[in-house]
């Protein structure tokens, strides 16, 4: 995929007498969402659940979970249990989510850390740990988008599963 950025689109939202910020690239073809999904990851992208209204709402769910978590001082912990709430509801109102959305899910959380000051070593350290860690949490209710399985009974699992951070 073509990861040349050719516009930046800049969004904000007042949520609890706070300012959130996220920046969403483009290409000549569509959104850029990944960059802190490592490259062994990228093939889980086929563009079904990333739109960027999608990502958006996304995003939006992050910052209500953010004020969910609000006594957390942490913000990486903080975040994560924001990743966990965005996570929980869309398995609330799907029923299930895909490997892919979910995916989708840990690029804001990451593109989050980002914004709070965090490097971009740190976020691409963490990717994977905390991508296996919601998995492990949720592993009946994420779906392979292709096949309609639980993920945890595909092949792809198996190779997810070796992934360790680079």
């Amino acid at each position: 995929m073509e990861r040349n950025v050719i516009k930046t689109k800049i969004y904000s939202i007042e949520w609890e007498e706070r300012l959130y910020f996220i920046s969403l690239n483009f290409n000549a073809k569509e959104i850029i969402l990944y960059p802190y999904r490592p490259p062994a990851l990228s093939k889980y992208f086929n563009g079904e659940d990333s739109s960027e209204e999608g990502f958006l709402n996304i995003w939006t769910r992050f910052i209500i979970g953010l004020s969910v978590c609000s006594e957390e001082e942490d913000i990486i912990e903080r975040s994560i249990g924001a990743l966990t709430f965005t996570v929980m509801d869309s398995i609330l109102t799907k029923g299930m989510i895909s490997f892919e959305d979910l995916l989708n899910h840990i690029d804001c959380f990451s593109m989050m850390l980002k914004e709070e000051g965090l490097t971009d070593d740190i976020i691409r350290t963490m990717y994977i740990p905390i991508s296996k860690a919601i998995l492990s949490n949720f592993k009946d209710l994420i779906i392979d988008p292709n096949t309609g399985k639980k993920f945890i009974e595909t092949p792809q699992f198996k190779e997810f599963e070796k992934l360790e951070n680079k």
